[in-house]
């Protein structure tokens, strides 16, 4: 699974970390703000600890119900998933 952002990172899941029978979690949620600016916001919950960009680094997980979504919070503002690999979806993304 790879989930991509709108900052152009990629998050894939490391296969070879999951338990046996060990179910993974993303939530996705679409907000706008009253101005009218929308995203789609990712948490990858259980998941955080098993998703690693390019540069193997994990991504944030915000405290759920402690920081509100928005433009500015440290949710990741994803604009693609799926199940090819993360090269898949950077040419799905691309504006060629």
């Amino acid at each position: 699974m790879c989930i991509c952002g709108e900052d152009g990172s990629c998050y894939h899941l490391n296969n070879t970390l999951l338990k046996k029978d060990q179910m993974v979690t993303v939530y996705f949620w679409s907000h706008c703000t009253n101005e009218g600016v929308c995203h789609m916001y990712a948490e990858f919950n259980n998941g955080a600890k098993i998703f690693f960009n390019e540069n193997g680094a994990k991504p944030i997980k915000p405290e759920r119900f402690k920081e509100e979504l928005g433009p500015n919070s440290n949710y990741f503002k994803a604009i693609s998933a799926g199940c090819n690999g993360c090269e898949v979806l950077r040419k799905a993304n691309c504006d060629c």
